[in-house]
């Protein structure tokens, strides 16, 4: 019959990719290219912070560590003499400090540290050794190398696949109510609001 024809014709016809405006609910609609390009735009105008959290946080420091290790020899190594760094200046007192700063001296080959610090080290005497001028230059080079880091690398990174695999794992954290000093442009905002994209717009 005419009626079984056509709504065989609409079984068939393709589903519209954009619903008109008003058919999908803002919860139903996925935002995931807008709250990464959002959200970088808002990372690119602090680089600095945003290369601070990356060192601090573990899931945001394995992406960038893959991205680091296929880009640059130079990169991998200051980025990881700033991981080193965040993790001695954020130990618990003074003691867990100066072994963390004695633990990341030991290696004497392909050390990091080395390569980012000026500092001789003379291991028949690292019991002597006096670790806090170390630790002054440790700091004044960590600030050095995460400002190169920032310039340099995170614009590449944040356009490449594991910097949006990293943007998409911070919102799922946001989504399940974790807490991070690296934040998303939707963070604190109602998904499930009609104004999402404008809140989200605004927040730029």
């Amino acid at each position: 019959s005419k009626q079984m024809e056509v709504q065989e014709q609409n079984h068939n016809r393709p589903k519209a990719l954009v619903a008109a405006s008003g058919e999908i609910p803002m919860a139903n609609l996925n935002l995931d290219n807008t709250i990464f390009a959002f959200t970088k735009i808002i990372w690119l105008n602090c680089p600095t912070d945003i290369m601070q959290g990356i060192a601090m946080d573990p899931v945001s420091k394995e992406l960038f560590e893959k991205f680091v290790s296929v880009s640059s020899v130079v990169y991998r190594h200051h980025f990881e003499f700033v991981c080193q760094f965040f993790q001695i200046a954020t130990a618990p007192g003074q003691q867990e400090q100066v072994k963390l700063i004695r633990k990341f001296h030991m290696k004497r080959n392909k050390n990091s540290v080395f390569y980012c610090t000026s500092t001789e080290i003379n291991y028949g005497s690292l019991n002597q050794m006096n670790w806090g001028p170390v630790f002054q230059e440790m700091t004044q080079k960590a600030q050095a190398s995460t400002a190169m880091l920032a310039s340099e690398v995170l614009p590449k990174f944040l356009n490449s696949k594991l910097g949006f695999a990293l943007i998409n794992k911070i919102r799922q954290r946001e989504l399940s109510g974790q807490q991070s000093a690296l934040k998303t442009v939707a963070c604190g905002l109602d998904k499930n609001a009609e104004s999402f994209w404008l809140d989200m717009f605004r927040t730029l």
